[in-house]
């Protein structure tokens, strides 16, 4: 079979491939089968049983991912690896043939191990296997050989059965599944044996025929060998063998639609599934046999595709991931880990070497695909959808306590807003991405036809961009996200909450409950790429985007709707919509002219047709009412400072270098008089291009507001604002700007720093005393939002300090906001790791007391999390309904573990200056950026090509630690698996409380308080993602040495420290699916960490030493190096379980 061209692979050698060193000495009489037997039983058969028409070469091909294991009978399946053999194109005669002969050579052990009559193959068994099987010579057992000898001969006289084996007497130390999964539609399926030579009993052993539908052309059948005990067989009906045997979970039955319920076309969480909902959410299961496992099959289904060189670069995968986990554990550095690994593979010189780890990266890399969308498939198994964090179990609590108007009144203001943002941390290009998607769909179909294509097609995509995108761009890649899963999400909970508190028609409720927020297209903070047109092409798409969606849903009505009197209501709502599609000018389609139409026809279906399909209407008018006629709000942002530039820009040009110099000798009271005060339209053009921009920008939000409504543009976020003269500065800009009528712009501060943090309560106070601002508010409804950035606070202020410094600020803006009769909305700026506020968010948003506002709870979703955490509707809609459910639990209920007592708040008053105090020694080091630069990634963010925002505020480019940008600064401690700022200070100020008996201050309040107790659960992650053993060569480093000491100290002590006030054994021990998560993803990825690690040292060697000239690792093969390792490895640090 020849391979496509263009692939990244280099051609196969196909034929019978196994390791020598993996088959194991021969069996002594009466001891367990071994795997290296089995391995050998099969590779032998299959070169007599191969058909007759395949040809040399087509035979047996595994992953030897054990090495000659025996499975003692106690341990559990879980802890077992799958071994993967694949063979092309056997026949069903072959199939049969080694179903036939395992068993007839178990058969043939127990004979000559002793064994009674009774306990050998039965009669009913016996009449189904050839005569000639049932002849064996009555000689002593010899060990593999032997057996393997005995099985071959099985093979040639094995007759063709519909049925192959009945209920066997065979073993209970190791399971045997042989899946022969559909390429032809007289395939079959077979169950599971059990094997073991010591006292021969088998349970549930069944094989059937099925026909299946006819696949392509090179349908891999493969074997999977998984150990179990046997007290953990149950009888399995196989169908379509892949997740419903070892896939779905190793030995459970796959929950199936229970009689008399109805299967749903839309699932809790605004999924398309077929069969029963309910079922699956009850059905949460373990890690490793539902991801695990049926990881490794996929792995070795992914050997067997045709594209060029896989099969070698995926065999020696295994071997460097060993060879990299034992040199780490010895304690060896990346550089001679790797140069033991390419003399092994013969590799003479850098270049030879380099072209071997390209394509071991590139293996890998779709190796962590695999990982992402068995999670994506898997995630109603994985979480618990039900759980106490669920709106079923909020509405339990509500009913039980009478709050069901409570909870009515609440959600007539209450709303929950979740902003994407095209922050650079998805190292998948769109094309990968919905691969993922598409194969996570197969797997859920347990469909191996697709599956086997989406990993070819994976095989030949590439993950480099060649370029970056462009900001509209990356706008497009979000906007798929609002179509294919938002549209249905959101109004599917939005239903499931008015249902629930019998409010079907959402009467009374918040028309925007939940609401999405955009970022790409209207961030230009840092992004000289944005501008206004980039903003209004991206709010056109957004509207355009929308259109469509309500045309196929008016589309899908009116093929419901055949009733009489209706169809001249629908015709008129669809043409209204696809005149506003053709003719963006035309602005007579408003939310409320469709609301109205679909009201009317609510109201006729149910009087005069018996409601028939009034759930569909109802669906919809959900989508109008939350979506409008601009799908998400597209948010402007830029930095405070650049808007400052902008206005001092604009003065003096409208009125000279002597305005400017007067208005920078006022006093702030004065400024902010004269700021507020001015009204003076700016018709020119300024010099630079981004101050001109900020007029622009403000300009284009009226535009969006006439076209898309004035929910879709109204806010203008001013990032690094340190107050009122900045807002003051900003609200004289828009005024500039020639803004038409009243202001219906919100102005959004972003307080980010420690300082800043500290100082919001009082800046607020000046702006809500301040008459102008105060009657802007008004006309606001009163309401104020102010953002609130955890990344770059923890940048500034390390972990403890940051978070506690922000939940402080909340009080405090609480605060000040109820005292002038004002309503402040906080929107958090959290990235996906616990060190830029990620992490379980939600628990952050269930632990507020009620001294912290919470009308709305909004949060940014950036980049990664997407993809990961609202990828797909039943993971979206999840993780919308437990941000929604955190926040309403504690509006209605006062838990005493969101309290915080005075006591406690001079408690964490302590702890977060004391992790302050250490981290800013560290932060303040000279060598501290240099450090990151040099042994971190931080300089190569900028050539992933995986944004179109430099990695630098700087306009040079520079790398100086207070233009840097938080995402490169904490993915380049994540990549160094160093993960300082996700801890670091926490130890040092536990220690300090330990130092004077104290620690169990700490302890009591973990188990009193939510916000610590999540807060150091969080940091728990961050710390299980460390391995100090990768850069353990640094140690005595002359110039870093030092540095990488005090962190590795820090992780040590932290570690301890927090595993003795959780009173845990070892890190994540309550949540092990995440735990077993990390360890999965760490272990494939392991490969890449030392190749770059080995790039990163060998480049420093070369700029800081005088014998460089020796090495044949040119600095632009180690800078490529680097730049691919970076994709993997960033890619598995997501997290969605």
């Amino acid at each position: 079979m020849r391979c496509q061209s263009g692939s990244l692979w280099a051609e196969p050698q196909i034929g019978v491939q196994y390791y020598e060193d993996s088959l194991g000495s021969p069996c002594a009489k009466g001891k367990k089968l071994t795997l290296r037997c089995v391995l050998r039983i099969l590779s032998m058969a299959f070169e007599q049983i191969r058909s007759p028409g395949a040809g040399a070469g087509k035979g047996l091909l595994f992953l030897p991912l054990v090495d000659g294991v025996v499975v003692p009978a106690e341990q559990d399946v879980r802890d077992f690896p799958a071994i993967v053999l694949c063979g092309s194109r056997v026949d069903r005669w072959g199939q049969k043939a080694v179903l036939e002969a395992v068993a007839q050579g178990a058969r043939f052990v127990a004979n000559h191990a002793g064994n009674e009559a009774n306990q050998r193959v039965g009669e009913d068994g016996r009449r189904e296997l050839a005569s000639a099987e049932d002849v064996i010579a009555n000689a002593d057992f010899k060990g593999d050989d032997v057996i393997a000898q005995a099985l071959v001969d099985a093979f040639v006289v094995a007759a063709d059965h519909q049925q192959v084996v009945g209920k066997r007497q065979l073993v209970h130390s190791a399971l045997l599944e042989l899946l022969a999964v559909g390429g032809q539609e007289d395939d079959f399926v077979v169950g599971a044996l059990g094997l073991q030579f010591s006292d021969c009993v088998v349970e549930g052993l069944h094989g059937e025929y099925h026909p299946c539908g006819r696949a392509e052309r090179g349908v891999v059948h493969f074997f999977v060998f998984v150990g179990a005990p046997l007290a953990k067989v149950v009888h399995m009906h196989f169908h379509q063998a892949l997740v419903n045997a070892t896939l779905d979970n190793a030995f459970g039955k796959r929950p199936t639609q229970e009689p008399g319920e109805d299967s749903q076309d839309v699932d809790a969480h605004g999924s398309k599934v077929r069969g029963n909902f309910a079922a699956n959410m009850r059905e949460k299961k373990d890690y490793k046999s539902v991801v695990s496992h049926p990881y490794q099959v996929f792995n070795g289904i992914f050997l067997t595709l045709p594209l060029d060189g896989i099969r070698q670069t995926g065999l020696r995968v295994p071997l460097l991931q060993e060879a990299c986990e034992m040199g780490l554990e010895r304690g060896a550095p990346p550089h001679e880990i790797l140069e033991d690994f390419l003399k092994g593979q013969g590799k003479a010189n850098a270049e030879e070497g380099a072209a071997l780890l390209f394509r071991i990266i590139q293996y890998i890399e779709r190796q962590v695909v695999l990982v992402d969308a068995l999670e994506d498939a898997r995630y109603a198994q994985l979480n618990d959808m039900g759980g106490a964090e669920s709106l079923r179990s909020l509405m339990q609590r509500v009913r039980r306590h009478g709050l069901e108007d409570e909870m009515r009144a609440m959600l007539a203001e209450y709303a929950v807003r979740v902003v994407l943002t095209s922050h650079p941390t998805q190292f998948y290009p769109g094309n990968v991405l919905a691969i993922i998607t598409d194969l996570a769909l197969a797997m859920e179909d347990n469909d191996l036809v697709k599956i086997r294509k989406r990993l070819h097609q994976l095989g030949l995509t590439p993950f480099f961009q060649s370029e970056p995108p462009t900001p509209y761009e990356e706008a497009i890649r979000q906007i798929w996200y609002l179509e294919n899963v938002f549209f249905e999400a959101c109004s599917a909970l939005g239903a499931r909450v008015s249902n629930a508190l019998g409010r079907p028609d959402g009467e009374g409720l918040n028309n925007g409950m939940l609401r999405i927020g955009f970022w790409p297209g209207g961030d230009r903070d840092g992004n000289p790429y944005v501008g206004a047109d980039t903003t209004l092409r991206v709010a056109r798409k957004l509207k355009l985007t929308l259109l469509r969606c309500y045309r196929k849903e008016f589309r899908e009505l009116r093929r419901l709707m055949t009733f009489k009197g209706l169809e001249g209501e629908l015709d008129m709502l669809q043409g209204m919509i696809e005149e506003a599609i053709f003719n963006p000018s035309d602005l007579s389609l408003k939310q409320d002219v469709l609301l109205h139409g679909l009201a009317r026809l609510e109201k006729k279906v149910e009087a005069e047709f018996n409601g028939l399909y009034l759930d569909q209407i109802r669906q919809l008018m959900f989508k109008v009412r939350m979506f409008g006629m601009h799908f998400a709000s597209l948010d402007i942002r830029q930095d405070a400072r650049v808007v400052t530039k902008a206005f001092k820009s604009l003065l003096e040009a409208q009125e000279g270098a002597a305005a400017v110099a007067r208005f920078e000798a006022m006093d702030e009271a004065d400024a902010l008089d004269f700021l507020f005060a001015y009204d003076t339209v700016f018709e020119e053009t300024l010099e630079e291009e981004r101050h001109q921009d900020v007029i622009e920008s403000l300009r284009a939000m009226q535009e969006i507001q006439r076209h898309n409504g004035e929910a879709g543009c109204h806010r203008y976020i001013l990032s690094n604002c340190s107050g009122a003269y900045h807002m003051a500065i900003l609200h004289a800009m828009a005024k500039a700007s020639g803004w038409e009528s009243s202001l219906t712009v919100d102005l959004v501060p972003l307080f980010e720093s420690i300082q800043d943090l500290d100082g919001a309560r009082a800046e607020m106070q000046k702006l809500y005393m301040h008459p102008v601002y105060a009657a802007h508010l008004d006309l606001r409804g009163g309401d104020q939002t102010v953002m609130l950035g955890f990344s770059d606070g923890t940048k500034d202020g390390g972990y403890l300090r940051a978070n506690w410094a922000i939940y402080r600020a909340k009080q405090r803006l609480t605060d000040v906001s109820r005292e002038h009769g004002r309503t402040v909305m906080f929107f958090d700026g959290r990235g996906g790791p616990p060190a830029r506020g990620g992490g379980n968010t939600h628990r952050f948003y269930a632990s507020l007391g009620r001294d912290i506002e919470n009308r709305e709870i909004q949060t940014t979703i950036q980049g990664q999390t997407i993809s990961s955490n609202f990828g797909i509707p039943k993971s979206a809609g999840f993780n919308l309904e437990l941000l929604f459910t955190a926040g309403v639990k504690n509006r209605l209920f006062d838990e005493e573990e969101t309290r915080i007592l005075p006591e406690d708040e001079a408690l964490l008053d302590e702890l977060g200056a004391t992790s302050y105090d250490h981290y800013l020694a560290l932060r303040n080091r000279p060598e501290f950026t240099d450090y990151l630069a040099t042994f971190g990634t931080l300089k190569y963010y900028g050539e992933t090509n995986i944004g179109s925002r430099p990695t630098s505020r700087a306009r040079d480019g520079a790398i100086n630690f207070e233009d840097l940008r938080a995402i490169p600064f904490v993915g380049s401690w994540s990549q160094l698996k160093q993960n300082v700022p996700g801890y670091f200070g926490l130890g040092t100020a536990l220690e300090a409380l330990d130092r004077e008996g104290r620690l169990e201050e700490a302890a009591s309040l973990y188990r009193r308080n939510a916000f610590f107790r999540t807060l150091v659960e969080n940091s728990m992650q961050s710390m299980t993602k460390c391995d100090f053993r990768l850069t353990a060569h640094l140690a005595a480093h002359p110039r870093y040495g030092d540095l990488w000491n005090t962190v590795h100290e820090e992780y040590e002590r932290t570690r301890v420290l927090v595993l003795a006030i959780t009173d845990q054994q070892k890190l994540m021990e309550t949540v092990p699916s995440i735990r077993e998560s990390i360890r999965l993803r760490d272990s494939i990825i392991m490969p890449l960490l030392v190749i770059q690690q080995f790039a990163l040292t060998e480049m420093e060697r070369q700029t800081s030493s005088a014998d460089a000239a020796d090495s044949d690792w040119t600095p632009e093969l180690l800078r490529k190096l680097i730049i691919r390792t970076m994709y993997g490895i960033v890619n598995a640090s997501r997290n969605a379980v």
